[in-house]
């Protein structure tokens, strides 16, 4: 893989350091072909000598057999009865542990402005690598980088235009879903990039100011916490306490903090600290916490419901 294709694609964090820059389904029997098997093994053979009393009972079981049902009732009775069998064995679907929280895209890309083809997601792979292996990864559906990086703990979008759409003003970020803002941090330089002739391969730097983020968090039902990193310097536009609804303007795309060009890094937490993937996948949990996972855009739809 490319070395410099790698450093220019991917949003490294410091720690960051690169030295290159099915279904499964199982089939279940009900057993019934099996249990017919059995039971006709274990028939006498009907050709052997019949009395007159096995006869005669035959007889009355096929005369049992050929009556008519007394009303129609007992028809509707039987089908009420497996219709309630029915209900009662089918499997229990499992159901989100939130109230039921769903976010929107928190850009616009109307203009195509945010990379469809690099979109670094959570990795879900449990183990912390180093150096080279700061690539290896496993996103929501199980696939490898450059869909997400070693211990990354949320979304990347990336900002087509770099610093120069970025200086338009134009690049906003919305709120994912309604809630109360609950932290802002704003005021840091929002122009960090990385320096490969002076910091080497895989470094951040600010320009000599701080490398800190400018963020928003804000809290949705059930606990649920959004939080937008790496805004544009003086952008925030909500304060701690604010009432938010879906698609509120709250700041625009920057590249502030650990950050090697303009992007929003987008995360999602519970109130414990637990990284939620908003994507629903083989890795991440069944049910997707976008609204629209995927648009026709490619990337999660702009809708707030």
């Amino acid at each position: 893989m490319n070395a410099k294709l790698i450093y220019v694609l991917l949003p490294l964090f410091t720690s960051l350091l690169l030295n290159s820059c099915g279904e499964s389904g199982e089939s279940v029997s009900d057993g019934d072909s099996d249990w017919t098997d059995a039971e006709t093994a274990d028939m006498p053979d009907s050709d052997a000598g019949e009395s007159d009393k096995d006869i005669e009972d035959g007889e009355a079981e096929r005369e049992t057999s050929e009556r008519e049902p007394d009303s129609e009732s007992a028809y509707e009775s039987d089908s009420e009865i497996d219709a309630e069998t029915s209900e009662q064995v089918e499997p229990e679907v499992e159901v989100p542990s939130y109230d039921g929280v769903l976010f929107r895209f928190p850009l616009n890309n109307s203009e195509g402005l945010y990379s469809e083809e690099y979109v670094f997601g959570v990795d879900h792979d449990p183990e912390v690598h180093e150096g080279v292996g700061s690539g290896i990864c496993s996103n929501y559906n199980g696939d490898s980088f450059p869909t997400c990086y070693d211990e990354h703990r949320g979304s990347d979008f990336i900002l087509h235009g770099g610093f120069d759409k970025m200086d338009e003003g134009v690049v906003f970020v919305y709120a994912a879903a309604d809630g109360i803002v609950v932290e802002i941090e704003d005021g840091n330089y929002d122009r960090c990039h990385i320096d490969y002739e002076n910091l080497g391969a895989g470094n951040i730097s600010c320009d000599g100011n701080p490398i800190m983020a400018n963020y928003v968090k804000i809290e949705h039902a059930g606990g649920i916490i959004s939080m937008y990193y790496h805004l544009a310097n003086g952008s925030i536009s909500v304060q701690p306490g604010d009432s938010i609804s879906c698609g509120q303007s709250i700041g625009r795309v920057g590249s502030s903090g650990i950050s090697s060009c303009p992007h929003l890094h987008f995360q999602v937490e519970d109130l414990e600290g637990n990284v939620i993937d908003p994507f629903a996948g083989a890795l991440s949990q069944p049910w997707s916490y976008w609204a629209e996972q995927v648009s026709d855009s490619g990337l999660p739809g702009e809708i707030c419901r």
